[in-house]
Order: structure tokens, then sequence, then C-alpha cells
């Protein structure tokens, strides 16, 4: 039995209509120039990449050694666990938005969701190193 990946995504074999770098780059005919440039950057970063369309076709999800590390979405690009971000430049990680589940990167074709909103919580405070959620005494478990 499969289930959930601790390190993000799932630990499953990767069902879906499979790419290469170029169709990945190509996936939505809408992206900017610079678009395929943050793209191409972000999975730069990555070792041993696997393209996969899965078949509502709604993003590419970005396979390493089994574990989904990025999904290409067509207004954004999302990471489902902060570790698969280590390394990528100033141009994306200076943009990154995130929360304490996952971090994500607007691209030019971004639509803001028109669905209904979330009721607003509270703040949630997060390291800026390593973006888990700190603790009372604001000093991080995992950098400290």
């Amino acid at each position: 039995m499969v289930g959930p990946d601790p390190e993000g995504g799932h630990a499953v074999a990767q069902q879906g209509r499979h790419l290469s770098l170029e169709q990945a780059l190509a996936w939505n005919p809408d992206w900017s120039h610079g678009d395929r440039v943050r793209i191409a950057e972000a999975l730069g970063v990555l070792p041993d990449l696997e393209f996969v369309v899965p078949a509502h076709g709604k993003h590419v999800g970005v396979w390493v050694d089994g574990h989904r590390a990025l999904e290409i979405k067509p207004g954004y690009l999302s990471w489902p666990v902060m570790k698969w971000t280590l390394g990528l430049p100033s141009t994306i990680i200076d943009a990154i938005e995130h929360d304490d589940t996952h971090a994500w990167f607007l691209l030019s074709t971004h639509r803001p969701h028109e669905g209904r909103r979330a009721t607003p919580g509270a703040a949630v405070e997060v390291c800026p190193t390593c973006w888990q959620q700190l603790p009372a005494t604001k000093v991080c478990g995992n950098c400290a």
C-alpha cells in the first residue's frame, strides 16, 4: 500500500503523459519568455527530473526519485516541501510566497482564485530560513 510521502507528494508510480523538458517548458503557450526562464531556473536545481501530466491535465508534475518535487501549473509553480527550493536563484526565492504547508511562485499568467474566500485566522509566524511554523518562543527548532 502506498501512502503519503513525508517528503511531499506521494511515492507512487508517476501515472500520466510523460514529457520531455522542452515539452514541459512549452506546456502552457500563454507563458511569457520570462516565465519560461524562471521555470527553467526552478528545474535547474533539481536532479534527474521526470515530467508527468496527470489524467486531469491541470499541471505538470516534476518528480525526483519517485517524489513530487514541484508542480508547474498554468499560473504558478508550487513546491510541496521546502527542501526542493534549496539552491533557487534570488530571482525566484525573493518572490516566493508560502504558508505552513508549501511554497509557490506566481507567473505572469496567474489569475487570482475567484472561489470562496477562506476565513482569516491568526497570522502564523514562520522561520525565514526553513519556513517551518515558529513556536511561541520565536526560536526555530530546526535552525537554532
